[in-house]
């Protein structure tokens, strides 16, 4: 007798624990288990199916990402041909078209102010090459030619002060190569030449 009341008690305690689980919606042990161990499953694939999608980068972004990058291959065959044909307006254009599609690209905008330059357009040049080094500073790539090259446009267009001032903040980058060109700067403005040859009137980028 004792043995049956032991049981007995053992199925209302699990009783009482289906019920507070259950709740006032359904008994977890009028479900039958095949179709318990169904729900479970099924609940469980739909969970995993949601976070896969959440965590799975979309395929449409890297179509996105090649589709841009093919366009830019496309200008920049199409402004290397009108720059070989002396098209120099129609290559600006092409150039111009990369920089909408990634205004991110810097050899666009360091392409577009050696043509502006060659046009002496000296301010258009100017503010091009500012937005190629923010670019380059932003990715840490430092490069002394593109320094020296904006240097000289400043030269051409305001004088060696400008010049020299704009060196002197990249002198802890590139010491000895500031020291040489600031010293140069000096000399060239007490003799009242230009000391980067690349603007000078014998420059051979202003050759035909």
């Amino acid at each position: 007798m004792r043995m049956c009341q032991q049981r007995k008690n053992r199925r209302g305690i699990g009783e009482k624990k289906i019920k507070l689980i259950g709740g006032n919606i359904m008994k977890i042990s009028k479900i039958p288990k095949g179709l318990s161990l169904i729900l479970i499953v099924g609940v469980m694939i739909f969970l995993l199916t949601i976070f896969m999608k959440s965590n799975t980068p979309p395929q449409e972004k890297s179509i996105s990402s090649t589709s841009t990058m093919d366009s830019i291959r496309q200008c920049q065959e199409k402004a290397r041909d009108y720059l070989n044909k002396g098209r120099y307006e129609e290559a600006i254009t092409e150039l111009k078209k990369i920089i909408k599609i990634d205004p991110n690209y810097p050899y666009a905008y360091k392409a577009l102010s050696s043509l502006y330059a060659k046009h002496q357009k000296y301010l258009e040049a100017i503010k091009t090459s500012e937005r190629y080094l923010e670019i380059k500073k932003n990715k840490n790539m430092f490069d002394v030619n593109d320094i020296i090259y904006h240097a000289a446009l400043l030269e051409v267009e305001y004088g060696p002060d400008e010049a020299i001032k704009f060196l002197e903040s990249y002198r802890e980058i590139f010491p000895r190569t500031v020291e040489i060109d600031i010293k140069g700067l000096k000399q060239a403005k007490v003799e009242g030449t230009l000391y980067f040859p690349y603007f000078r009137e014998d420059s051979p980028i202003f050759k035909k």
